[in-house]
């Protein structure tokens, strides 16, 4: 990327980029600090939706948009968080 070697700080802007860090930290380099979003994003989801009805119709599920044969070793851990439903688009 052009100026790259420039960035100082990234903006972690969504409630899942927090769990990445790690692996962005690696690419980026020890200069780099991160600013984490999520919290915030999370505060202003529970504003927007405070009040609003939500009735579970289905059971929740994870659906991933490919196999590369790996998704079965996720089973047991998206099931002990209650998401035992796995379908692939």
């Amino acid at each position: 990327m052009p100026r790259g070697d420039e960035i100082d700080t990234v903006v972690l802007a969504c409630t899942h980029f927090p769990l990445l860090e790690t692996e962005l930290a690696k690419a980026f380099g020890s200069g780099v600090a991160f600013v984490h979003g999520a919290q915030g994003i999370a505060r202003r989801i529970a504003s927007l939706t405070e009040g609003q009805p939500f009735r579970r119709e289905h059971d929740d599920l994870v659906l991933f948009t490919g196999d590369n044969g790996s998704i079965e070793a996720y089973r047991e851990g998206l099931s002990a968080y209650g998401l035992p439903r796995i379908e692939i688009f």
